[in-house]
């Protein structure tokens, strides 16, 4: 058991992507309300942060899902 502490004041999952038996990836909402933090685990070690372009205003993560290929996709519903 083990814990990573998140300075996110939304209510967003972390997505898991198993990457071995002794490393995984973490996504997690960023420091930033509109940012998304990929973390190497067990380490905690940040891989990245996505965060949006300057004039971009997506608002919170709402949903985190980590894909084998590589591949972002985002959804505005408004």
């Amino acid at each position: 058991v083990d814990s990573v502490c998140l300075e996110s004041v939304g209510f967003c999952r972390s997505s898991v992507l198993a990457e071995g038996q002794a490393r995984w990836m973490l996504a997690v909402p960023g420091k930033g309300t509109d940012e998304v933090q990929i973390l190497e685990m067990p380490s905690k070690t940040s891989v990245c942060t996505l965060k949006p372009e300057a004039d971009a205003k997506p608002g919170m993560p709402m949903c985190l899902r980590l894909w084998q290929d590589g591949s972002v996709a985002l959804w505005d519903v408004w």
